[in-house]
């Protein structure tokens, strides 16, 4: 267990500090219920395990507890066709009833989703596969399943806050990469309507993006293209595979993270601007 004084357990607290700062400062803040989101129906399975055709990528590593999110979420869990909200004393939420929520552990031993009352005690505690799939929904929403197979969603307070959160779940995902098994990672971070057009094999999709890069060095922007456009055929090798593969499903103005392993990269030659052996975000 964590001592008070360990600095992960003291930004968790400090969650709490500063909703009551920005209580305090607003004296118009009302609180208002949040909506109860809609079943999570299109929670799905994740993509199937590719083959590792080069040696598993190489990991920054840490030896201290690290968070890679922190917010605060309305938590729900689903039961009889429903989600009801999780009941919480008033006195260990915070001042609009919310609860803390971090996507934290090290890299080396993987990566935990917690959410968490002001006591500290936890409400949802999972720790974050590969398979890990967690489903944005409408108005600021994400839903996913438990190993208990228990549906939950949580409401975080922005579209920047899911964006954050899903980028948390896309890299906790790739912490639980093994040597045997470390296939792509496909996260979306957007809601997109069921009935949306979908990327598929032989279309022409145009996107824009940033490209980071992983590795024992930590992480830099080595491509950006957010306010330029990018256009490629899916499947007739104009980009890298793991980009290719990547988009495969993507809906109709959407956006999803990507955790492209070396061999779907640029491998074991890298590039100008890539290392050999390079993960790219």
């Amino acid at each position: 267990q964590m001592s008070n004084s360990n600095p992960a357990r003291a930004r968790m607290a400090q969650l709490f500090e500063e909703e009551e700062e920005e209580e305090r400062l607003s004296s118009s803040l009302q609180f208002k219920a949040p909506k109860q989101p809609r079943p999570a129906s299109d929670l799905m399975s994740a993509p199937p395990d590719m083959p590792p055709v080069l040696p598993p990528p190489r990991r920054p590593s840490s030896a201290s507890p690290s968070i890679i999110f922190a917010s605060t979420c309305h938590p729900f869990r689903l039961l009889d066709g429903s989600f009801q909200a999780v009941a919480v004393p008033p006195d260990r939420a915070g001042p609009d009833g919310s609860l803390g929520v971090v996507v934290m552990g090290t890299g080396k031993e993987g990566m935990k989703l917690l959410v968490y009352d002001r006591t500290k005690a936890p409400v949802i505690s999972h720790d974050i596969a590969v398979s890990f799939k967690a489903v944005p929904q409408a108005s600021n929403y994400v839903s996913f399943a438990d190993s208990s197979n228990t549906v939950w969603s949580i409401g975080l307070k922005s579209g920047e806050d899911v964006e954050t959160f899903m980028r948390a779940v896309a890299l906790a995902r790739s912490a639980a990469w093994t040597s045997e098994s470390f296939p792509l990672i496909q996260q979306d971070s957007s809601f997109a309507p069921p009935d949306s057009p979908q990327a598929a094999e032989g279309m022409t999709v145009t996107v824009r993006f940033e490209g980071w890069l992983e590795g024992v060095e930590g992480k830099k922007l080595f491509e950006e293209m957010r306010d330029k456009e990018r256009t490629f055929e899916i499947g007739a090798q104009q980009v890298i595979r793991g980009w290719e593969q990547g988009v495969v499903g993507m809906r109709l103005a959407s956006s999803r993270w990507l955790v492209v392993p070396p061999h779907l990269a640029y491998g074991q030659d890298g590039t100008s601007d890539t290392p050999p052996d390079s993960i790219l975000i």
